[in-house]
């Protein structure tokens, strides 16, 4: 994962996932996140979630990428 807002996310990947297509994010602690592909372009994929991340549980996710 590159980029992560509640609203959605940008990865590199070796997969190839064409605009449309179902992803499903899980992150350390929590339940598996739906999203939906919105661009692509090469290795690098942008995905929107379809319920938004909580402004807290953002926090959390970058608090605890710190600390590693």
């Amino acid at each position: 994962i590159m980029d992560l807002s509640t609203d959605g996310f940008r990865v590199a990947t070796h997969l190839e996932l064409a605009v449309g297509t179902d992803v499903w994010l899980r992150l350390p602690g929590l339940e598996a996140s739906h999203a939906r592909v919105v661009w692509a372009e090469g290795q690098y994929v942008g995905c929107a979630f379809i319920r938004p991340l909580h402004p807290a549980v953002l926090e959390m996710i970058v608090a605890n990428s710190r600390r590693r």
